[in-house]
């Protein structure tokens, strides 16, 4: 069983993790599974990433990647320095921002991810 530090920097790597499957798409999230366990068996890759394709919902699945990267870092401690850095990462999360505008011209606040579409209606 990992110690309580172990699976703390395991379980916000696990949440950096899936965050950057939400925000950059799944690619992104199986590189860093196949890049922390490049010297693992083929059994724990497999492991980890059947745990991403369950979905990113629940509670359940950040859990079990943690459990699972807490249990590689165990047996191969040099993977902890990368597992450290990754938990210190800030929340790849995008913020919900809301946006109320005024008078005229072309307000935007915030990050723009993805397509911006401006429509100048002259009828306002």
């Amino acid at each position: 069983m990992p110690d309580a530090e172990l699976l703390a920097i395991a379980t916000g790597a696990a949440a950096t993790i899936l965050a950057d499957a939400v925000r950059l798409g799944w690619g992104r999230a199986r590189a860093t599974v196949d890049r922390l366990f490049r010297q693992g068996t083929q059994e724990e890759r497999d492991a980890a990433l059947g745990a991403l394709s369950r979905g990113v919902a629940d509670d359940g699945l950040r859990i079990a990647l943690a459990s699972l990267l807490a249990a590689h870092a165990e047996r191969r401690p040099d993977v902890l320095a990368e597992l450290r850095s990754l938990a210190a990462s800030p929340s790849a999360a995008p913020a919900v921002q809301v946006q109320r505008n005024e008078g005229s011209g072309t307000f935007i606040a915030g990050d723009v991810i993805g397509g911006l579409t401006i429509n100048h209606d002259s009828s306002r």
